[in-house]
């Protein structure tokens, strides 16, 4: 998904900031339309290819997904957009039926090492959470330690270890950290927004 700054921030790595054992110091891919040429022409695609774009039809969507056909274009990559409805995408998601595809997803309960292994560890592949078809003993190693590891400390740093090696493997493309953006009148005390949307009303109350 594709945001502005006052709603989302650059995304660095696979964990948001937010949450412990996130790295900030990962080496980022630089915007390089000769390098990307070599690359195809070493992968014996110098003539170009076309592949398919599925995503999530949507006016943000849409426009991210022309933006990547024009930029993508430039260095010989044909992108066919296949806009699709939101049940039909989870059924090709949740199989593996994509070529390249747009989606977005969260930590639930706020916790890395869960989320990385709902999301990259290998018996975890085409399941609800999974997109990614990352199979990678390494990764399946020290993710098996983050679920049985209870020390807070030392499961950020199995967090940090994981997200080394899942951004060198580097199965997604990173666009943004979304923001949660929350309305409410100015006789409203007592409200704590929170990052899961689960709030607690029983101290909220309105001022004259």
């Amino acid at each position: 998904m594709c945001y502005g700054a006052d709603t989302s921030e650059p995304m660095l790595s696979v964990v948001p900031s937010t949450l412990q054992g996130y790295r900030s110091d990962l080496e980022q891919y630089g915007y390089d339309i000769d390098k990307a040429k070599s690359l195809l022409e070493e992968a014996g695609y110098g003539d170009g290819l076309t592949v398919e774009f599925k995503y999530l039809a949507s006016s943000t969507n849409n426009m991210l997904a022309e933006l990547l056909q024009q930029m993508w274009g430039q260095v010989g990559v044909t992108l066919e957009l296949n806009p699709t409805e939101s049940g039909t995408l989870t059924s090709a998601l949740n199989k593996g039926d994509f070529e390249i595809c747009c989606a977005g997803t969260n930590f639930p309960l706020m916790e890395a090492g869960a989320g990385l292994y709902d999301m990259f560890h290998t018996s975890s592949m085409y399941s609800g959470n999974d997109r990614s078809e990352l199979s990678d003993p390494e990764v399946d190693a020290v993710l098996d330690q983050v679920i049985v590891t209870t020390d807070a400390d030392e499961r950020a740093k199995l967090v940090e270890q994981a997200q080394e090696l899942i951004h060198a493997d580097a199965p997604f493309i990173y666009l943004a950290y979304t923001k949660s953006i929350v309305g409410a009148s100015s006789k409203l005390r007592g409200f704590d927004p929170t990052p899961t949307s689960m709030y607690d009303f029983r101290t909220v109350y309105f001022v004259e």
